[in-house]
């Protein structure tokens, strides 16, 4: 994407929200903190659910969130190499 579509992609959002805003405010009058309330949790709940269970090439399934996270004591970890593919150093080619 070049930069005047992105440019013209925020523009356009900023227009559509104007013009969407007052009506959007007229309709939650007294009970906007009830809506914001129920759609952060619809929201908070979905990231959770395609977190856990979504389209994870790494093997981050399942739930606790932060159980995938290594403690290596400072040291970076590198990825092993896939199967098949020589190490860094070996010169068998």
């Amino acid at each position: 994407m070049d930069q005047v579509s992105i440019w013209l992609s925020i523009l356009w959002m900023m227009t559509m929200a104007a013009m969407m805003t007052p009506g959007i405010l007229r309709l939650n009058r007294g009970k906007a903190l009830r809506n914001a309330a129920l759609w952060l949790g619809i929201v908070l709940t979905l990231a959770l659910f395609y977190r856990a269970f979504g389209p994870f090439k790494n093997g981050m399934q399942g739930l606790p969130v932060g159980s995938h996270i290594e403690q290596n004591n400072g040291e970076s970890a590198s990825p092993a190499p896939p199967p098949g593919r020589p190490k860094l150093g070996d010169s068998e080619l």
